[in-house]
């Protein structure tokens, strides 16, 4: 996943993979976002009880429009062997409290989303129920709103919300490609038809010399 977060989308940057501490986590991010290298004594220290956790992904991307800074937190399960339920939510609240409570994680631009992604759930319907009493909301896979959003997502789910985006925009391509080749077509032959080509009109010269 750490090479295919693009299916997230494909604005998002990656910041760290391969599960760093958290104080590596802002380090990066730091640089990233605002190019600044600061030694010990000038950067934030992370401090928690959660700062030795390890995020699987982690990723960002700046939105040009409104410079909102839009960050997303993956924790990614064993498609076989973990199943999801309440402990797989509860571990993403570890990362989600230590990224509320660390100040170079937030200023009035970030936005944050926490996902979960696994194969199948564990067959309590704890999450299946989060993710019912949200649906008003209008968000698919919302298992949590508070300060940030904490999202649920099945793998299968994920290839298929992809695949139907794409799709549809491949769809659209395909459209404005044909749209453009008839209309250019249409033009090519509308030139040929107000040009009088040489085999069909003698020269005047030569109209002259017979009459």
């Amino acid at each position: 996943m750490e090479k295919c977060y693009w299916l997230l989308g494909e604005h998002l940057q990656l910041v760290t993979a391969a599960e760093p501490k958290f104080q590596e986590a802002l380090d990066r991010y730091s640089y990233l976002l605002r190019g600044e290298v600061l030694d010990r004594d000038a950067k934030e220290i992370v401090e928690g009880e959660h700062k030795l956790k390890e995020m699987d992904l982690f990723l960002t991307t700046r939105t040009i429009y409104n410079d909102n800074i839009e960050n997303i937190v993956v924790e990614l399960k064993h498609p076989t062997s973990i199943r999801l339920g309440k402990k797989e939510i509860d571990q993403i609240f570890n990362y989600y409290q230590q990224i509320k409570t660390t100040d170079g994680f937030n200023t009035n631009q970030e936005r944050w989303k926490f996902y979960v992604i696994g194969n199948k759930y564990d067959g309590s319907e704890f999450i299946e129920e989060q993710i019912n009493n949200l649906k008003h909301f209008g968000e698919k896979y919302l298992a949590y709103r508070g300060k940030y959003d904490v999202y649920v997502v099945l793998w299968e789910e994920l290839f298929t919300d992809f695949e139907i985006k794409h799709n549809f925009l491949l769809d659209k391509l395909s459209i404005q490609r044909d749209m453009i080749i008839d209309n250019e077509k249409f033009l090519l032959a509308d030139d040929f038809s107000n040009v009088e080509r040489s085999s069909d009109q003698l020269p005047e010269i030569a109209i002259n010399k017979i009459s």
